[in-house]
């Protein structure tokens, strides 16, 4: 069993084997006369036990072997030419089965090598799609944050100055000032736990893009002292999350450009 199936077989082991089948065989043939089924089963074992070339040899002289007791024992022409035309087919019959054997072991072995390289290339395939979801989701958290915590962030910074340099002249004015940047930090609070939730924006929760609007609006108006006008106009639309969250952020970015650079009084939504 190891000659025949261990992969890891040293090269004499299966010559061995078949060397120790000659004896049997050439015994067989001679006592019974029954070897002609015999090979067809040994004749696959010497593709199994040696390579190729060798076992073709083997085939050869195992085959040879009823040809060798006919003539040794001299049953008559007859006997002979049975032995001879035995030997021929079943050399054949062998032939072709083995090399129809080995086809099959080559093309499984193909098969496997090719199974191996396909579950290679969908394993590298998905780390690269893994890499680009990464790399996809650090754009959209970098988009998010630039839009909504930057700019809240630049919001509370510039009340809290505005605090400091009405504290001594205007108390009044400084302590609004500072409510209003703890609005916005409490607000961009809330913008923090949406993102990291990966929920939509706060400002959205419980109600529609007009209504964040409104509050922008309002925020803005309070916040930078900028009039800011919304105007809806038309029936009211449903639409996707993923559809307001683009144009609040749009929003929210355009009233941003104009508080650092328009020295606009007014700005219309």
């Amino acid at each position: 069993r190891r000659a025949l199936y261990a992969s890891d077989q040293p090269r004499w082991l299966g010559a061995a084997y078949l060397a120790g089948l000659l004896p049997l065989l050439a015994v067989t043939e001679a006592f019974a006369g029954s070897d002609t089924f015999i090979l067809l089963a040994l004749g696959p074992q010497c593709f199994m036990a040696v390579s190729y070339r060798r076992a073709i040899a083997a085939v050869g002289v195992l085959n040879a072997v009823p040809l060798g007791v006919a003539l040794a024992r001299d049953h008559g022409e007859a006997a002979v030419a049975q032995a001879i035309a035995i030997a021929v087919l079943g050399t054949a019959f062998c032939v072709a089965f083995g090399t129809w054997i080995i086809k099959i072991i080559d093309q499984s072995a193909e098969r496997a090598e090719l199974i191996a390289q396909l579950e290679a290339t969908r394993a590298e395939l998905a780390e690269v799609s893994r890499e680009a979801g990464i790399l996809a989701e650090r754009d959209r958290l970098a988009s998010e944050i630039h839009d909504t915590i930057a700019q809240g962030f630049s919001s509370i910074v510039m009340l809290v100055q505005a605090a400091e340099a009405a504290m001594a002249s205007d108390p009044a004015a400084a302590r609004q000032h500072l409510a209003l940047a703890s609005a916005a930090a409490r607000e961009n609070l809330a913008e923090a736990r949406g993102m990291v939730a990966g929920l939509a924006p706060a400002s959205l929760d419980g109600g529609g893009l007009d209504d964040a609007l409104r509050r922008l609006a309002a925020q803005t108006t309070a916040e930078v002292g900028i009039e800011a006008d919304l105007q809806i106009r038309g029936p009211r639309r449903e639409l996707a999350t993923g559809a307001q969250v683009v144009l609040l952020r749009v929003c929210q970015e355009a009233l941003s450009n104009v508080r650092k650079h328009a020295a606009a009084h007014r700005a219309q939504i």
